[in-house]
């Protein structure tokens, strides 16, 4: 493809010449050779930027050029400016086409990135990282001077929201539908498209959300952040924390956890960082399914609750303790699915890695062939374990069940 362009380009050219003076195929055959210089924009400590590569043709005896910029894009000008949006090694070659023939010169130009700065290379995971409000208890921390006058786990329909930070610098706000404003769960809000990082050398980094018309941006909280600057306290690839100051005066500190559900942070969903109590969803049209791995509804497509499933209690903790309280009664399968005797009970859980190749992002492990253990349902797969599905700061999936046999699917909400 690449000689089939050199030769429709050389024979245009010769072709426009022939008008004017037939050009003749002899002599030296050209000679190919460039080079280039770098510039960086925007300049000084702001993240992310782009590199404009301004290239000279040195070439001789040549009266067509096809430049290959090795990020799978071209030109055939002489001396062409070419922005690259992301900084690494790229092989550049230049084909020089001349009378007695062509000839092809490259070289490898490595540019600078600004994943190469920790903090940038953390939030954005130099590509797209997703991040959500911690569930622990104090994950939203109001301060006026050093004195802390709340703290809180982010509302329901606050900690399901999703920020995405781009190594392009591009931001996308997801409130699933809502998000927490002035003291109550409401639609959601306008949100910045755009972000930069300040690196500011000798202090914290600084992020900076771009400005939004008829409002204001925000992470987190939808609280007016002074210059929408929020200083990065610190950042891992499982959580980064910011500090902001509010227009009144008073300080907010905000801890955020990746929504890319590592072990980690499914742990910490799950427990709240200490202990959370859950229930099955009763408003769900399915909180609880029946089939197989490859049809999970199979046997049984969901329906209504009964009452004495709704107020069973499954609390777990950070230290790998589960406790269930079914309050008197929960539902009996052996006596036809109808409401019975209370199978409340406490042990130990195994928490880790989902094995088998079947879907779930962690697995609960509780033991294995005993009657008097279970989530969500008594007459569950003998192997007694739960694959999480998926999870936020108010919603859990669990399907129990190692992938082999049947498997329960099963919806959960906070209690």
């Amino acid at each position: 493809m690449k000689n089939l362009i050199l030769y429709s380009l050389a024979f245009a050219v010769l072709f426009s010449a022939c008008k004017k003076e037939e050009p003749v195929l002899s002599g030296n055959s050209s000679q190919s050779d460039f080079d280039f210089t770098v510039t960086r924009y925007p300049g000084g400590d702001t993240l992310p930027f782009s590199n404009k590569v301004a290239f000279t043709n040195k070439s001789v005896d040549a009266f067509a050029w096809l430049w290959d910029f090795g990020d799978a894009t071209q030109s055939v000008l002489e001396n062409p400016e070419h922005i690259y949006g992301t900084g690494t090694s790229f092989l550049v070659r230049l084909t020089s086409i001349g009378k007695a023939g062509n000839n092809t010169s490259s070289r490898t130009i490595s540019l600078a990135s600004p994943c190469e700065f920790g903090p940038f290379n953390l939030l954005t995971g130099c590509g797209n990282k997703k991040w959500s409000l911690s569930p622990e208890n104090d994950a939203i921390r109001v301060l006026n001077g050093p004195d802390t006058i709340s703290s809180a786990a982010p509302e329901a329909c606050q900690g399901d929201d999703v920020y995405t930070f781009s190594a392009t610098g591009n931001f996308v706000y997801d409130a699933k539908g809502q998000t927490f404003v002035n003291g109550s769960c409401q639609s959601s809000k306008t949100n910045a498209s755009a972000f930069k990082m300040l690196k500011n050398e000798g202090g914290n980094p600084i992020l900076i959300l771009d400005a939004v018309s008829g409002g204001n941006p925000f992470l987190g909280r939808s609280d007016e952040v002074i210059g929408n600057r929020y200083e990065i306290l610190s950042v891992s690839e499982d959580a980064f924390r910011v500090k902001c100051q509010l227009n009144d005066g008073r300080s907010l500190l905000m801890k955020f956890v990746s929504a890319s559900l590592s072990l980690n942070t499914v742990k910490l969903f799950l427990t709240g960082g200490s202990r959370k109590t859950w229930r099955l969803d009763s408003l769900s049209s399915a909180p609880i399914t029946a089939g197989v791995e490859a049809n999970p509804t199979q046997y049984y497509a969901g329906g209504a609750l009964a009452p004495c499933q709704k107020d069973d209690w499954y609390t777990f903790t950070s230290g790998d303790s589960l406790y269930v309280n079914c309050n008197g009664s929960t539902l009996q399968p052996s006596q036809g699915y109808s409401c019975g005797g209370d199978n409340s009970f406490s042990s130990e859980f195994t928490f880790g890695a989902v094995s088998g190749g079947v879907d779930g992002v962690a697995q609960i492990g509780l033991a294995a062939n005993n009657p008097a253990q279970w989530i969500g349902i008594l007459d569950r797969s003998n192997e007694n374990v739960y694959r999480v599905l998926d999870i936020s700061s108010s919603t859990l999936t669990l399907r129990s069940g190692n992938g082999t046999g049947i498997v329960h699917t099963l919806k959960f909400v906070l209690k």
